[in-house]
């Protein structure tokens, strides 16, 4: 509860250190005054905490006693999930090309956004997504329900050599991730 009420008081300790510490700067004197103050009051403070301990028994420190206060935590660590490397990602995605056929067009979007570039080619809805690596062509073709995925591709984006689908799916679906999560 204490410790609240010293916030102000340090903040301004370390203010005052490290405008002490240029010796270009000059405190002017009414921050100088203020600083003083602080300092009294923060003065004060310790001193009625160190009264109140003064006042309780003094505990002799012996190895039982370490052992006892390593057995008993004082404050539990609270759980937090911490947010996995990014080369291990790869395994988190399910890239699995099979998995986007029949996939209808909004689910393709929930999946990997919206599409760099759709084209129409005959009956097919092409919708094509980029990446520095690779470019991944997705093929809808109408069905009763809406335009489903019935292909995909995945080629070298500068010499339309043939890519691993799998691999270039993995990383639309890494950076749609990292966009979405922030």
């Amino acid at each position: 509860m204490a410790y609240t009420r010293l916030i102000r008081p340090v903040a301004a300790l370390l203010l005052a250190i490290a405008l002490s510490g240029c010796a270009s700067l000059q405190m002017p004197s009414d921050i100088q005054t203020h600083v003083d103050r602080v300092m009294a009051s923060f003065a004060e403070l310790g001193r009625s905490e160190s009264d109140a301990r003064e006042d309780a028994p003094e505990e002799a420190v012996t190895p039982s006693t370490l052992d006892a206060a390593a057995e008993r935590p004082e404050m539990p660590v609270p759980q937090t999930a911490a947010l996995p490397e990014a080369d291990s990602w790869p395994s988190m995605v399910d890239a699995r090309p099979e998995r986007f056929i029949a996939l209808s067009a909004a689910d393709v979007d929930a999946e990997l956004g919206a599409p760099a570039r759709i084209r129409q080619e005959g009956p097919a809805r092409v919708w094509q997504y980029r990446t520095r690596t690779c470019v991944l062509d997705l093929v809808l073709y109408s069905d009763p329900d809406g335009e489903v995925v019935r292909h995909l591709e995945a080629r070298d984006p500068v010499d339309a050599t043939p890519q691993d689908t799998q691999a270039c799916l993995r990383t639309l679906l890494q950076r749609r991730a990292l966009a979405v999560t922030g």
